[in-house]
């Protein structure tokens, strides 16, 4: 299923199918989600719909998150502010 659900997701990238799709903001990581692409399960769209534990997904988000905020540290000094501020 995976598989075909990766090419169905490709294909639709490269042949402007999603040019006119609509997307959702994740809200731990600010990214664009589809919210349909042909070929491909809804709910495997928002990686938060893939877990039985809602709470948990958000609390393993939320953890992910800071983990990237603090090691991003290291290397905060050698980007601009523009990307420095991201998070």
């Amino acid at each position: 299923m995976w598989r075909q659900t990766i090419k169905s997701n490709d294909i639709a990238a490269l042949d402007g199918t999603l040019d006119d799709s609509t997307f959702e903001k994740d809200t731990f990581f600010g990214l664009k989600i589809l919210n349909k692409c042909a070929g491909v399960p809804t709910e495997v769209l928002n990686p938060r719909n893939t877990w039985d534990d809602k709470g948990l997904y958000d609390k393993s988000a939320a953890n992910l998150l800071e983990m990237f905020k603090e090691n991003f540290k290291k290397y905060a000094a050698l980007v601009s502010k523009d990307v420095a501020n991201v998070l």
